[in-house]
């Protein structure tokens, strides 16, 4: 269960606690609700507001190895999750209800999960395998592997036509999956790439690496940096966009 604990940022909603190790989280796109995915697999759907304490929403158990990645559909109507344990599941976020199941979307551990439109989201996994699902009919309609270790993030063009993925071997790969094809793979960094972020309205991809380097890449072209930031020497994480030139990092020894 979540429990809300003291802040002393006082225009700030108050800290929310969890009993096991937070694996993901995503924000609501337009609500105050924030959904955990845990290492035991729960996800817990929670409210937060700075005037009024956070409450718990709805509790999902039905992963039965940790929760990977989070992600909500663009209206909001719908929260869809990926686990170690192969599975991808769609909750509808009002009720709480399981819409749909797919039990063992991949042959190995999925890692990474990117909506990709209304109906349709993309998952990667432990092996580098890229695929595209239905979830009206729970069908694979895209697959391909072109990487040989785990895909870390992925994101989607404003067209929904391509993804950019990035993967633990050190590659950042672009997949049209319309065509089903893949358009561009760079060519091995020094570094695992771990998480994606876009920025300047598109025209820049920021990348976070297991070094603690930010990859700074123009759109379009992947195989060549715009520049490198050193942040330390942690592996970074995650990357979160507060304006479209301010990124916050979480990196692996518990910064900001």
């Amino acid at each position: 269960m979540a429990t809300p604990s003291h802040n002393h940022v006082s225009d700030a909603p108050a800290d929310i606690s969890y009993e096991d190790t937070v694996t993901t989280v995503q924000c609501h796109p337009s609500e105050d609700i924030l959904a955990a995915g845990l290492i035991t697999g729960d996800i817990i759907v929670s409210s937060f507001g700075v005037s009024e304490s956070s409450q718990e929403l709805h509790k999902f158990p039905h992963h039965k190895k940790a929760c990977r990645a989070l992600r909500f559909s663009e209206d909001g109507k719908r929260l869809y999750s990926a686990s170690k344990d192969k599975s991808l599941l769609c909750f509808d976020v009002e009720t709480g209800k399981v819409k749909k199941r797919i039990k063992n979307a991949h042959e190995s551990a999925i890692y990474s999960l990117v909506v990709t439109g209304d109906k349709f989201v993309a998952t990667g996994d432990d092996d580098g395998v890229l695929k595209v699902w239905d979830m009206r009919t729970k069908t694979c309609t895209v697959e391909m592997k072109e990487c040989d270790d785990f895909i870390s993030d992925m994101i989607v063009d404003d067209n929904k036509k391509l993804i950019i993925a990035s993967s633990g071997e050190g590659t950042l790969t672009a997949f049209n999956i319309r065509r089903k094809r893949m358009e561009m793979q760079s060519e091995l960094f020094d570094s695992e790439l771990l998480c994606l972020a876009k920025m300047k309205q598109g025209q820049k991809l920021i990348c976070g690496t297991g070094e603690g380097t930010l990859n700074l890449f123009n759109w379009g072209e992947w195989g060549n940096l715009s520049d490198r930031f050193p942040c330390g020497d942690a592996q970074i994480n995650c990357i979160m966009p507060v304006t479209e030139y301010v990124a916050v990092i979480g990196t692996d020894d518990g910064f900001l």
